[in-house]
């Protein structure tokens, strides 16, 4: 409960949940970053046809300070490829 809520899929997901963090950080380049708890990240490049996925383990549920870093990494990255 609280930030978690439960979905289910047409019965073919039950019992998973998300924390519904998916956010559009460029609009110009349609660059999404999504996040969970403990670290977990998705970042989405269409123009670089880059995506970018960390399976987190971080002591701390939600450290912004280190959502911001990722997010900087994650942009540096998909410059390159552009």
């Amino acid at each position: 409960q609280g930030l978690w809520a439960a979905v289910k899929l047409g019965g073919v997901v039950t019992g998973a949940s998300t924390v519904r963090k998916c956010l559009e950080m460029d609009r110009e380049r349609r660059a999404v970053m999504c996040w969970g708890m403990h670290g977990q990240f998705a970042y989405i490049d269409p123009p670089s046809e880059l995506v970018i996925v960390r399976n987190g383990a971080d002591d701390v549920p939600a450290d912004f300070d280190s959502v911001r870093a990722w997010r900087r990494a994650f942009d540096a990255v998909a410059k390159q490829f552009s």
